[in-house]
């Protein structure tokens, strides 16, 4: 029933993860609708050039016996209902259609229609496509931002269940500029979480050319300024090994040096990455300096504000 938790019930108070104690196994319930909960124990996941420390949570002890009651609020719909109640005033973002929520993700846009001179005659004008990815920014509709960045939250704090529900009751639509409709995106081809199945997965089918934004989760490595034959700054993921001598390596690319200090706050950091015009191409099998057959599938993804970068305590 999908959120994780992490405060429980214990007796006449509310505890956190850091209170747990083995002893209170089989005594907590969820801290606003009384159902019984358990607890999940810290750990490491090997990614490849880092380890990922995942947190501890509270998850209900058999959802399917024991749900949360209808109005709790770590069921996922619930979640969702509230997000769209927020952002009701913002109908190009956000719609109801019939027991699904529908999501336009056009925080980046495709084409602008423009009007401009025929050359050598300042008489004759003409309509043209121009291809653009105008950035929204915060200031420009901050109820866009503030929401988007709710849905990615809410994504990184759901359990098995709570994924298969957000999959389910939230659909994503991307503007097809070619075909002049809203094509669905499927959550699997959106939204890549920080190991070897999902990186690998991205790699294949941003190869294929992907016209629509895509999401990352995943550690920062580094934030570097542009060098000679590159003139863009790179915020570095911590690459994933794939199987021995291969590994998928992820760049977030931007141009703006105004970014430059606040990214570099990222540092060390995990976020979740909401980019455009992904690019994934393999380096080609290289030796290293100790002899070393070494491939990397590298993916880069372009950002236009520091919005589309949100800092997450886990996955």
């Amino acid at each position: 029933m999908g959120v994780k938790m992490f405060e429980a019930r214990y007796g006449a108070g509310i505890i956190n993860l850091k209170k747990y104690k083995d002893e209170m196994n089989g005594k907590i319930f969820c801290r606003y609708c009384g159902t019984p909960i358990t607890y999940v124990k810290e750990h490491i996941r090997e990614v490849g050039e880092c380890d990922v420390h995942v947190s501890a949570y509270f998850r209900l002890t058999n959802s399917k016996i024991n749900p949360h009651a209808d109005g709790c609020r770590y069921i996922t719909e619930n979640e969702i209902k509230d997000i769209y109640a927020e952002c009701s005033n913002e109908e190009d973002l956000m719609t109801k259609d019939g027991e699904s929520y529908i999501v336009r993700l056009h925080i980046l846009v495709d084409t602008l229609e423009t009007t401009v001179k025929e050359k050598g005659d300042t008489n004759t004008e003409k309509k043209i496509k121009r291809s653009t990815l105008k950035y929204i920014k915060s200031g420009d509709k901050p109820a866009y931002i503030t929401t988007l960045k709710r849905i990615l939250k809410l994504r990184c704090q759901l359990d098995a269940d709570g994924v298969g529900e957000i999959k389910e009751k939230l659909k994503l639509k991307f503007y097809n500029s070619a075909k002049k409709l809203y094509d669905e995106i499927l959550w699997n081809s959106f939204f890549f979480e920080y190991d070897k199945e999902n990186y690998l997965r991205a790699f294949k089918y941003i190869s294929k050319k992907v016209y629509h934004p895509v999401t990352f989760c995943g550690k920062v490595k580094s934030v570097e300024p542009p060098k000679e034959n590159f003139k863009y700054y790179k915020m570095s993921i911590y690459s994933v090994k794939v199987e021995t001598g291969k590994y998928v390596s992820l760049s977030v690319l931007f141009t703006d040096p105004k970014m430059y200090e606040e990214m570099k706050a990222y540092e060390g950091c995990n976020v979740v990455v909401y980019g455009s015009e992904p690019y994934a191409k393999s380096s080609g099998t290289r030796k290293t300096k100790e002899g070393v057959d070494v491939e990397y599938l590298n993916i880069s993804t372009r950002i236009y504000g520091v919005n589309q970068v949100l800092k997450v305590e886990n996955f």
